[in-house]
């Protein structure tokens, strides 16, 4: 089994899983095989390997002319499951191909528990004709990214705004203030690129991008880095 390599630890998976591994469904037919490639694996905490349910595992098939940065005709089918009672989950009817496997983490209105204290590295994982594959995660806590949006003439909170985070690895996550304007990401440690969203929704009605809306920095995992925005009021 490959090692991971989360946060600047090496990590053999297998010493940290359960001792009743879980195995690979066996296809009764070929007939079956071909019709039904999956991805499979657990989600564990990686402190004492305490598998974590109701986790939202997602995976997205990538084109080869995506992984060459041609950005149209992207697959866009998310293939979702959760993990059960023992941190385990499985992707069915796959088709053969490249594809990113995460933890689906909800913003800061519908986050889940484990996303406020963890993080787990995204996976990349190549399908076969019918094949089985495995991909594991470990949650670890990373490090935290917060601060507050507020209003650049009134100091008024400003609630609803999205902030995107794209880690050293090239995970993404978001977040969206809450009534008080505050804002937390929790990402893995190392470089990262945030940014204040810029779409139909985001500024919230009545506010402009503010001069520089968007960071480079560094963070080490267990600590804190805060970042505060004040965006003007939009001018119609």
């Amino acid at each position: 089994m490959k090692n991971k390599v989360i946060a600047g630890l090496t990590i053999t998976l297998a010493a940290l899983l359960p001792c009743s591994v879980w195995a690979a469904p066996q296809a009764e037919t070929s007939i079956a095989v071909q019709a039904d490639s999956r991805i499979f694996g657990h989600v564990l905490r990686f402190a004492d390997a305490e598998p974590i349910k109701n986790v939202e595992v997602w995976a997205r098939r990538i084109t080869e002319d995506e992984r060459k940065g041609i950005l149209s005709g992207r697959d866009l089918t998310h293939h979702k499951t959760k993990t059960d009672g023992n941190g385990r989950y499985v992707l069915r009817n796959l088709k053969p191909g490249h594809y990113v496997v995460f933890l689906f983490k909800g913003g800061f209105r519908n986050p889940f528990v484990w996303a406020k204290e963890y993080v787990a590295v995204n996976q990349e994982i190549d399908v076969s004709p019918g094949g089985f594959r495995r991909s594991d995660f470990l949650l670890i806590k990373g490090a935290l990214v917060e601060g507050r949006v507020t209003s650049k003439e009134t100091g008024k909170p400003i609630v609803g705004q999205y902030i995107g985070l794209r880690d050293y690895q090239e995970n993404y996550y978001y977040g969206i203030t809450d009534a008080n304007g505050f804002f937390r990401i929790r990402t893995l440690g190392g470089e990262q690129h945030l940014w204040l969203h810029h779409n139909a929704v985001s500024p919230p009605k009545g506010y402009g991008m503010p001069n520089k809306s968007e960071f480079n920095f560094t963070v080490e995992d267990g600590k804190i880095y805060k970042i505060n925005f004040e965006m003007p009021v939009a001018h119609t």
